[in-house]
């Protein structure tokens, strides 16, 4: 029976040292996603705290212009009460007149508070809520960061493994062939020069 070629390939012994490369590679692939999503996630949350601010900002102006106009509205009513009771002939400075200016600069001055203190709640709110964003999304980024570092420790710890497994792998690949064939040849080269054992 002539002679059977069997050459030392890397297809004979790489068998697991492939597949842990590919794992390796899916760990890192997997830390880098997760870092990334935990990125995203932090700008999405610092956005939204943003935008909080920024609406609170706006609304606060609005409230400001509208107390402006409540005062301005304050100051011409007080104005025509004040003229209502010169026209009277009586003096506004005492009794029921005197009451009349104040109670409808009361009126205003009220809403004016009122409107002064839900806008001074809104914007602590908003503000609250706000900082809550950015923990949150502080929180995200460090539990994505968590997750990415044991994708690294695991990526790592394969690429020591597989040269562990290429090695094994060569052995026994090595002992085998040896056991099947008589391994000679010059320069050291691997392949069979007789017949396969029976």
């Amino acid at each position: 029976m002539p002679a059977i070629y069997t050459p030392f390939t890397l297809a004979n012994i790489m068998g697991s040292f492939n597949d842990m490369q590919t794992q390796q590679a899916n760990y890192a692939n997997q830390a880098g996603n997760s870092r990334a999503a935990g990125i995203a996630a932090k700008q999405s949350k610092y956005q939204q705290a943003y935008s909080m601010e920024a609406d609170s900002a706006r609304n606060a102006y609005l409230v400001s212009d509208n107390m402006m106009t409540l005062r301005q509205n304050q100051t011409a009513a007080t104005g025509s009460a004040r003229a209502a009771n010169a026209a009277s002939g009586f003096m506004a400075s005492s009794g029921s007149k005197l009451t009349t200016e104040q109670s409808v600069a009361q009126v205003f001055e009220s809403q004016i508070a009122n409107m002064n203190k839900s806008n001074v709640i809104a914007d602590s709110n908003a503000r609250e809520a706000a900082n809550m964003s950015r923990r949150d999304g502080d929180t995200a980024l460090h539990m994505s960061n968590i997750q990415a570092d044991f994708y690294d420790a695991s990526a790592d710890a394969l690429n020591s493994s597989k040269w562990w497994a290429l090695g094994g792998d060569s052995l026994q690949f090595l002992a085998k062939t040896s056991a099947d064939y008589n391994l000679v040849g010059p320069g050291g080269a691997w392949w069979n020069t007789t017949e396969k054992k029976k």
